[in-house]
């Protein structure tokens, strides 16, 4: 008996280990604290129309793929630099990053 429950508690704990980039948190705030902690600014400076090139001293599109890979990491989705490159404001990345918008990986 307590084999076969030591076997289900494995199963769902790898079931949960492949399903968590399923379920991973991509919300707004998310978003957000990404790109003030890429910035190291504050979180309260980065609203919708804060600008990405200048932030924290950063360049965009140069400065861009640690965060575009936090990002796609943390939503579970890829943001191809062609399409990154034309973002200008934190709202792009967040208009992006919908559900309908990304390939996901």
């Amino acid at each position: 008996m307590h084999k076969r429950i030591a076997l289900l508690l494995g199963v769902v704990v790898l079931l949960g280990l492949f399903a968590s980039p399923v379920w991973a948190d991509c919300t707004t705030t998310d978003i957000y604290n990404a790109v003030a902690q890429w910035a190291n600014v504050p979180c309260d400076l980065v609203t919708a129309n804060t600008p990405l090139d200048g932030l924290g001293g950063r360049s965009w599109p140069e400065d861009a793929p640690p965060l575009i890979n936090q990002i796609e990491q943390m939503c579970g989705c890829t943001i191809p630099p062609d399409v990154y490159d034309t973002f200008e404001r934190v709202s792009d990345i967040d208009e992006c990053v919908g559900p309908d918008d990304l390939k996901k990986t």
